[in-house]
């Protein structure tokens, strides 16, 4: 959840699309490099899984989501009080 966290408060006018997108790709990223470095034998026991790519974008989707909710919900309640 921290990097859907970090890309809804550094970049808030992404889609969520292109969210997504950079999330898999990010995600993507380090289960091909876990793969290569296993084959390779710079660590051990590491794999690639389709599993844990989908279930991380699904959780950093979440928590992009939830992100945007809560900084809409404080934009709002700053803008009554002021």
């Amino acid at each position: 959840m921290p990097l859907g966290v970090y890309i809804s408060l550094l970049w808030k006018t992404l889609r969520l699309e292109h969210v997504a997108l950079i999330i898999f790709l990010s995600s993507l990223t380090i289960e091909i490099s876990q793969l290569a470095l296993g084959s390779l034998g710079f660590v051990i026991c590491r794999s690639f899984d389709v599993d844990n790519l989908i279930l991380n974008t699904l959780g950093e989707v979440i928590g992009y989501i939830i992100a945007q909710y809560l900084l809409s919900v404080c934009k709002k309640k700053t803008l009554k009080v002021s």
